[in-house]
C-alpha cells in the first residue's frame, strides 16, 4: 500500500502545481490524491465528510478559474469566437511547454481571432487584456483554495 500513498503525494503535487499551470486541474487533483490516502487508510483520518468538504472546494475552484478568465475577457468585450481562440491559443501554447506559452497563446488567440472578425485592434487589445487580468485573479483564488484543501488535508491526517 505504500506505493498509493507515494502515488497520491505525486497526485497531490501534480495538483500544487495544477494552481499556476493551464489545462492541469489543480484542486481536482488534490482532491483525487486526498481519496486515495483515505482510501488507503480506511477512511479512518480522512473521511467522507472531510472529502465532501474538499470536493466542493475543488470543484468552486475548478469553476472559479475558468468563470474568472471568462469574465475577465468578456468584460474587455471579447466575443464568444474570441473565447474560442483564446482556448485554442491557450491549448497551442502549453503544448509547447510552459505556463507563460499558454497565456500568451490565449492572448494572442484572442486577440488574432477579434481582429480576423473584424474588431477594431484596440478592443481586440483590450479582451485580450481583460483575459489576462481575469485568469491572474482565477489564479490567485485557485492557489488559496488550494492551499486551504491542502491544509485541511495535513491537519486530518497529522492531527
Amino acid at each position: 500500500m505504500i506505493w498509493l500513498k507515494i502515488i497520491a503525494w505525486i497526485i497531490i503535487g501534480l495538483g500544487i502545481v495544477g494552481t499556476v499551470a493551464p489545462l492541469l486541474p489543480g484542486a481536482p487533483l488534490v482532491w483525487v490524491g486526498a481519496l486515495i490516502l483515505a482510501w488507503v487508510d480506511n477512511f479512518q483520518r480522512v473521511g467522507w465528510q472531510t472529502l465532501g468538504i474538499l470536493g466542493l472546494l475543488a470543484l468552486f475552484s475548478f469553476l472559479l478559474d475558468w468563470l474568472a478568465a471568462y469574465l475577465g475577457a468578456k468584460a474587455g468585450g471579447a466575443s464568444w469566437k474570441g473565447l474560442l481562440g483564446g482556448l485554442v491559443g491557450m491549448a497551442i501554447g502549453a503544448l509547447l511547454g510552459n505556463l507563460i506559452g499558454a497565456i500568451i497563446g490565449a492572448t494572442l488567440g484572442i486577440f488574432l481571432v477579434e481582429i480576423v472578425h473584424g474588431q477594431p485592434k484596440q478592443r481586440a487589445a483590450r479582451s485580450s487584456l481583460g483575459y489576462v487580468v481575469g485568469y491572474l485573479i482565477g489564479t490567485v483564488f485557485q492557489v488559496a483554495i488550494t492551499v486551504l484543501m491542502f491544509a485541511i488535508l495535513l491537519i486530518k491526517l497529522w492531527l
